[in-house]
């Protein structure tokens, strides 16, 4: 049904692409209800990974205190948690370590810091889902503007 209207399917599934995930829904929403395409940017949603605690993988150490891995809270924060830093900008939770937690990139989810002292953080709100809008490039390559 996607060659009547004409669009390059990718057959590339692992592409950011419009062309490599969205035709077949756009096109049966089409058959369907009609109307045109508008927009050829693609909402790439990818979810925060949390580590559960793992306390059957890990022996004791001496005086019964098993090391510390995994769980959802990063020095009294939430991992996930929408923050602002005075130097590092908008970003979000990851781990903790030395009285200090990372901070990620919202867009590509890569650790900016692991320095970042939890006084100095704003807290917005827990988020989920990181999101990134990937806008039709035309001909430059889908990954053009991430550089």
């Amino acid at each position: 049904m996607s060659n009547s209207y004409e669009f390059d399917i990718s057959p590339k599934g692992i592409v950011k692409h419009y062309s490599s995930h969205c035709v077949d829904a756009f096109v049966l929403a089409r058959s369907v209800v009609g109307g045109a395409l508008t927009e050829r940017g693609l909402y790439y949603l990818t979810p925060i990974m949390l580590h559960r605690r793992q306390l059957h993988r890990f022996q004791p150490k001496k005086g019964g205190i098993r090391a510390q891995y995994g769980g959802t809270r990063s020095m009294g924060v939430t991992r996930g948690t929408l923050v602002r830093h005075a130097k590092h900008g908008l970003s979000y939770v990851g781990g903790s370590s030395k009285g200090n937690v990372s901070l990620h990139n919202i867009a590509s989810g890569r650790r900016i810091t692991q320095t970042a002292k939890v006084l100095d953080l704003t807290i917005l709100t827990v988020i989920r889902w990181r999101a990134q809008f990937l806008p039709d490039l035309k001909g430059q390559g889908i990954l053009a503007h991430l550089r």
